[in-house]
Formats: C-alpha cells, sequence, structure tokens
C-alpha cells in the first residue's frame, strides 16, 4: 500500500513552473512542498492540505492518492 502525490499534475493544469513559485503563492515552505512533489514526505499536516485545497480549488483526492499492492 502507498499513498502517491499528484502535486506536480495539479501544478501543470495551473501553469505553475516551480516549487518556489507554489511556495511563494501559498506560503507553505518549499522544503514541504519539495518532499510532497518527490513522494519523500513522511506526513502531511492538514492545515497543508487544507491550504493546497484552497489554492488549487480541488478536494484532498486530487492532491494524494492510495495505491493498493
Amino acid at each position: 500500500m502507498m499513498i502517491n502525490s499528484k502535486l506536480h499534475i495539479l501544478m501543470g493544469h495551473k501553469k505553475i513552473k516551480s516549487i518556489r513559485q507554489l511556495a511563494e503563492e501559498t506560503s507553505i515552505t518549499r522544503l514541504s512542498l519539495t518532499k510532497l512533489y518527490n513522494g519523500e514526505s513522511k506526513g502531511i499536516e492538514f492545515n497543508t492540505l487544507n491550504t493546497l485545497c484552497k489554492y488549487f480549488d480541488c478536494d484532498i483526492c486530487d492532491i494524494l492518492e492510495y495505491e493498493k499492492d
């Protein structure tokens, strides 16, 4: 079982060219966004999810997906 980030897809749809740009526009740290983007995050705060959902006007399932073995 694995949880995968779809942040790269959302960034592409909104034409966000860099993690830096997303960090500046959301006030989420570059480190947190980079880890999420690369699938290296060990966890994500609800506040971060809330901010991303508002920014991209999406649901949590548009940011993260659960993949069964």
